[in-house]
């Protein structure tokens, strides 16, 4: 029988390929050029991927002071990035919504990412590259098994990572 893995080793692990799968990504991303702080690029990334966030469940979300992040949302704002409004039912609540301008940079950064993964992964034969999806599938379904995601949406990563679903609307996932 096999070497029996502790749940120290599953949680470093897994932890390893976060940060791993964060930096592949953010290496595609030249924030100095968007003259974006990596504050900004997380808030964009959070209103991108939920489209009507409250500023209280961004702020939960970013993990900064109600204060700290209107101030940054007020200078997405200023370079028509972001636009705050308030909530139709409740007044008090403000949402934010990424502008077209905003989404327009966002989709060309995403296309940049892509990009670069697929040339990445096209250095994997077609075999290697079938073996790392099969991985993928099986290491999402036993996530799912553990709890850490229902079903590998959107909606169920934000129950896993923030433990309750936020507000705002999800875009489809992109095609890689």
């Amino acid at each position: 029988m096999g070497k029996q893995t502790t749940e120290e080793e599953n949680s470093r692990l897994f932890a390893e390929m976060f940060v791993t799968t964060a930096h592949a990504i953010f290496q595609s991303i030249n924030i100095k050029k968007l003259d974006l702080t990596s504050l900004n690029l997380m808030t964009m990334m959070l209103i991108y991927s939920h489209s009507g966030i409250t500023m209280s469940e961004l702020a939960e979300a970013v993990g900064v002071s109600n204060a700290q992040l209107s101030r940054t949302v007020s200078k997405l704002e200023e370079r028509g990035l972001v636009e705050r409004r308030h909530n139709e039912q409740n007044r008090r609540i403000v949402n934010v919504y990424q502008t077209e301008l905003g989404h327009q940079m966002a989709d060309e950064q995403m296309t940049i990412v892509r990009e670069n993964l697929r040339a990445r992964l096209g250095k994997l034969s077609a075999p290697e590259r079938d073996e790392l999806n099969e991985h993928f599938l099986a290491s999402m379904a036993l996530l799912a098994k553990a709890g850490i995601v229902k079903h590998p949406t959107p909606r169920d990563m934000d129950q896993a990572v923030f433990g309750h679903k936020l507000s705002g609307s999800h875009p489809a996932p992109p095609e890689l």
